[in-house]
């Protein structure tokens, strides 16, 4: 699986059967309103994977009051794809709580870690079901905490993105 096939997986959640081994769940790990957005993650950024035969992904952020974040994943030509978000509020990492936009009754919730190297750079980081399947909500938060430094608790590519100019 290329770079922007493994971590479109954060977008487009309801085509499951494209990205085997994503950590998926039906229960995001707390509710949004235990979380406040964080301002350095809202606007626009230009992202890449390490497969040069890929084109930059758009990804824009805003942030609500209840603490959720409206994710747009822009393609190169594609129809824009909609997400929403929100912090699961772990200690030591920022991870997203993340499923598509407007949910639906089978919509699963993803998670990604998102690292600022820098205040316009980001690394991002798909969570993988390999250290967490078959494990209670209240475990894979445990996990997610003690194994964050873990390269085995993410999918094999990351996405680097940069804040782009508006």
């Amino acid at each position: 699986m290329s770079a922007a096939g493994a971590l479109r997986r954060l977008s487009v959640l309801a085509l499951t059967s494209l990205a085997l081994g994503c950590y998926e769940s039906a229960t995001p790990l707390n509710r949004p309103q235990q979380a406040a957005i964080d301002a350095r993650l809202i606007g626009a950024w230009r992202c890449v994977g390490p497969d040069t035969s890929d084109d930059a992904i758009t990804i824009t952020t805003a942030g609500s009051l209840n603490g959720t974040y409206a994710i747009t994943w822009e393609e190169s030509g594609k129809k824009p794809d909609h997400y929403e978000g929100y912090l699961a509020g772990l200690q030591g990492s920022m991870v997203l709580n993340v499923r598509e936009a407007p949910a639906t009754a089978t919509s699963q919730w993803s998670l990604a870690r998102i690292d600022l190297l820098q205040p316009d750079i980001a690394l991002i980081k798909v969570v993988s079901e390999n250290l967490l399947k078959g494990q209670s909500v209240a475990s894979v938060r445990t996990t997610l905490e003690q194994q964050k430094a873990n390269p085995a608790l993410y999918e094999k590519y990351s996405l680097v993105c940069i804040r782009a100019k508006t």
